[in-house]
Formats: C-alpha cells, structure tokens, sequence
C-alpha cells in the first residue's frame, strides 16, 4: 500500500508525527497528514493492470509560515527522490485562525504498481 511507503518516507522529517487522515487532539508541530484521494487503475488492452495513479494529498502544519515552507520543500524533495514515481500537481498554503497554525496542501500523483491478473 503506497499509504505506508508515503509513511515511511517522511516521518523522519517530523519525528514521527506523520498521520494519516486526521491530526490527533493537541498535537506537537511540525506535522503531517496524508490522505490517499483516490487511486485510478492505468487501463491496458489485454490482462490486468499493473500500475495505478494515485492521487495524494499531503498536508503539512506548523506553528510559522517558514516552518511550514521548510517542511514542505523537504517533502518535496523526499518525494521527488523517492523509490516510487511521483509528481507534484498544485500545492497551496493557508492559515487556521481557530488554532493559530500554517498549513501547506501538496496534491500528488504517484504512480504504484497495482494488482495483476
């Protein structure tokens, strides 16, 4: 599952605070959260697929906008680098008045081999 690669490759940017999905109550910053949006099967003529694009969102948070900034250009570069093909489709940033907190959203594309017949 490319959610636990996704895992493994950057939790060591932020000292295991690396989530899927949801950010636990009270959390320490810098952290991440990751979220698989949608996985789609690479169609092929005859047999099965064996690549699938996924589409993942990877949210990074932290309590000052160049910390935010910082975090997310190590995660770029983690996921450029990575073992696995990914690319970059948009990110954007934006700051939670209620918690006080920056965020950088990254949308990717990654590439995973899918399941064969």
């Amino acid at each position: 599952m490319i959610e636990i690669t996704v895992f493994d490759l950057l939790k060591s940017l932020v000292s295991n605070r690396c989530y899927p999905l949801v950010m636990p109550q009270n959390p320490t910053f810098p952290a991440i959260v990751y979220t698989r949006i949608a996985s789609t099967p690479q169609n092929v003529l005859f047999g099965g697929t064996t690549l699938d694009q996924v589409r993942m969102q990877i949210d990074i948070y932290a309590k000052t906008y160049k910390a935010a900034k910082t975090l997310a250009k190590s995660v770029r570069t983690s996921m450029e680098t990575a073992a696995f093909s990914a690319t970059l489709q948009t990110d954007d940033d934006s700051f939670e008045p209620e918690t006080d907190i920056y965020r950088v959203s990254m949308d990717y594309y990654i590439y995973e081999r899918g399941i064969q017949s």
